[in-house]
């Protein structure tokens, strides 16, 4: 990648910084070995932070599920190869995440909130990149998750 954009929306309060957003969804775009995403590709992501009500919302018209969940990602490839525009830019996609479900979730799992929060967000940074459940998509969410989860003087436990 030449550059690395991440565009942060908070619609709820979340106490990771956008520096924590950035280093899991570009190290997991580095990881996934995509040739598509070269040195010559300006890469860039949407992220909105929203409570459960409002990704409940989400999950009910666009999966047909009712309930809340940890992470939506809307692709802007889907089912299509990825690569630059005619400007070399490469738009992902969104992720929408909703952080009060991520905790629930890492205390039900007793695991810290921060680790949760990197394989969630990482998880959904696949998806956008066209990964389905799959052995490769789990062992570089894995991979993301200790690398910046050990990097405890950037993000603090």
């Amino acid at each position: 990648m030449r550059d690395f954009d991440l565009s942060i929306v908070r619609n709820v309060e979340c106490e990771m910084d956008d520096d924590f957003f950035n280093a899991v969804v570009k190290e997991t775009v580095s990881l996934c070995g995509m040739p598509s995403l070269s040195v010559s590709a300006d890469v860039s992501v949407g992220m909105a932070l929203v409570s459960d009500e409002e990704i409940r919302e989400l999950n009910r018209v666009y999966r047909d599920k009712d309930a809340p969940t940890d992470v939506l990602s809307f692709s802007e490839h889907e089912g299509e190869e990825i690569g630059p525009d005619s400007d070399g830019r490469i738009f992902l996609g969104d992720l929408v995440i909703s952080p009060s479900f991520v905790r629930r979730a890492a205390e039900t799992d007793s695991v810290p909130f921060q680790k949760e929060l990197a394989f969630v967000c990482s998880h959904g940074t696949l998806h956008l990149l066209g990964f389905d459940h799959s052995e490769e998509m789990f062992r570089i969410q894995d991979e993301v998750t200790e690398l910046v989860t050990m990097a405890e003087t950037v993000y603090p436990l």
